[in-house]
């Protein structure tokens, strides 16, 4: 509050912000009508010269207030709708089970954005497909031509989905079609898709992270096992949100108190 500053425009000032809502101003014309009685007559008169000054004074002084009340409603209402929370339970398609040991498994994987889920299981004759469910369905859809898929990882788009099989990292349109293999990889130990369409993976269980582009090509180390600190393997590699930077798991021969996931 400004010691010089009218006492009615205190009184809106304090008013716009009253911890109780009901106690405040209920629409932006309030505010305005009250600024409006000040500037017309609720202010002792004043010479034309300084009436016009005063009402720019009072036009500035308003729109600051309006400007207030918009923000503090915002966060209001922002700030009075919680997250909701969801509870389900996801099974695997009738006559298979997940895929939860390794080497051959890898855990079900959400898409970026939020609306499909991309995992393996094994059917009663043993066969390991990739399959893909939307999350508001009960259904799951297997995809054709993923045998024996592992660790699946999406693309940003969530339109693709990379996985591997023994000896290949593979893509594939997570409609269905066929997959399209991306390069060599003995046996496969997580990868992720970034923005700018390189995949980090890991092509086999001791060997550092590699690079290649989504279409294909030769890959490119990534990373550096530290051997001097017993690292052995550099595994599950994730993309951070800037599609640059990535986290791994360092596995050490000198034990699980080794262990780490960096940078």
């Amino acid at each position: 509050m400004r010691p010089t500053s009218p006492a009615a425009l205190d009184h809106v000032v304090k008013t716009c912000l009253e911890k109780n809502p009901e106690e405040r101003f209920q629409t932006a014309l309030d505010v305005k009508l009250q600024l409006r009685w000040i500037a017309d007559g609720g202010a002792p008169a004043e010479k034309p010269r300084e009436k016009a000054m005063s009402r720019a004074a009072w036009l500035v002084a308003g729109l600051a207030i309006l400007a207030l009340v918009s923000i503090a409603g915002y966060f209001l209402v922002f700030n009075s709708h919680s997250s909701p929370v969801v509870q389900s339970s996801i099974l695997p398609p009738d006559g298979t089970s997940f895929v939860t040991t390794v080497p051959g498994s890898g855990p079900p994987i959400i898409s970026r954005d939020g609306t499909h889920l991309a995992f393996t299981a094994r059917d009663d004759k043993g066969k390991i497909l990739l399959y893909v469910r939307q999350l508001n369905s009960t259904a799951s859809t297997p995809l054709p031509g993923t045998e024996d898929a592992m660790y699946p990882f999406w693309s940003p788009e969530s339109r693709e989905i990379g996985f591997f099989v023994p000896g290949k990292l593979k893509k594939i349109n997570a409609a269905g079609g066929p997959p399209q293999t991306i390069c060599d990889a003995t046996n496969g130990r997580g990868g992720s898709w970034g923005r700018e369409g390189v995949i980090v993976f890991t092509p086999s269980a001791s060997q550092p992270i590699w690079r290649v582009s989504a279409q294909g090509g030769a890959p490119e180390p990534a990373s550096k096992l530290d051997l001097a600190h017993g690292q052995n393997s550099h595994r599950w590699p994730w993309f951070l949100p800037d599609g640059k930077h990535f986290l791994f798991w360092v596995r050490s021969s000198r034990g699980v108190q080794e262990h780490a996931l960096i940078p």
